[in-house]
């Protein structure tokens, strides 16, 4: 099972990594894969450990991740965008200076979890590179304009791959063997408890970052482009399968 779940989890980072250094249209087919295998990996190993009672056997723990720069504010509610639609997952913000993401998860989840908000992170940047270099720019827009036009994209970003894992999330449980949800539902309930009696979780402090209603929605678009890149995949099935 072992060699199984490492097998899994390398073609996962692969897929990421690519994703990474290509052009959008095959980073939006790469990183659909992917979080379409996270899900079914994190669904079957919550099912395997539930029917042998051994939820307690991996241990849950801390990951921070830490968004730096310019954009750090905007980055890190990005970051708890997709940390919390990959779900499992207790997502805090640490208080003060840094913009740092806080993940409490059973490991495997807070892994997969890390893995892809590091991912997003890179591509996000790029997307918005390319978004901000072909953008038309009008010449009233000051340093700051500038600066919440790209900040908003970045947030935009996270909401929509938020939404595009929703949606895989859910086509996975359609997928997955009944008593699915509810086991889900159980492992975050452990991982909630387990923060609460492991650290006093005060109210976390709001990340304030001015966002524009244009870069907002351009980022939201590019975030949820991996839509494109499913369909993508499946016509390759299709054409394979004939």
């Amino acid at each position: 099972m072992d060699d199984a779940n490492d097998k899994i989890k390398g073609k996962i980072a692969g897929l990421l990594a690519k994703a990474e250094s290509t052009t959008p249209e095959e980073a939006e087919a790469l990183t659909a894969h992917a979080e379409r295998l996270m899900q079914k990996y994190r669904i079957d190993r919550a099912m395997l450990a539930a029917r042998g009672g051994r939820q307690a056997e991996e241990p849950i723990e801390e990951r921070h991740i830490i968004f730096t720069g310019t954009y750090g504010r905007s980055l890190l509610r990005m970051g708890i965008s997709i940390a919390r639609a990959y779900g499992n997952l207790t997502v805090l913000q640490l208080k003060g200076k840094d913009s740092t993401l806080i993940l409490w998860g059973y490991r495997s989840d807070v892994e997969q979890a890390e893995l892809l908000v590091r991912s997003l992170h890179m591509q996000a940047i790029s997307a918005m590179s390319t978004w901000w270099r072909d953008l038309y720019k009008p010449s009233w827009w000051g340093t700051a304009e500038k600066t919440a036009q790209r900040k908003s994209f970045l947030v935009g970003f996270g909401l929509g791959a938020a939404q595009r894992m929703g949606r895989s999330q859910q086509e996975a449980l359609q997928a997955a063997e009944s008593g699915a949800e509810l086991v889900l539902l159980d492992r975050a309930k452990r991982v909630e408890l387990h923060v609460h009696r492991t650290i006093k979780v005060g109210k976390s402090r709001r990340v304030k970052t001015q966002v524009t209603a244009e870069g907002l929605q351009a980022g939201r678009q590019a975030g949820e482009q991996a839509d494109v890149g499913e369909k993508r995949i499946e016509r390759e099935r299709r054409a394979l399968s004939r």
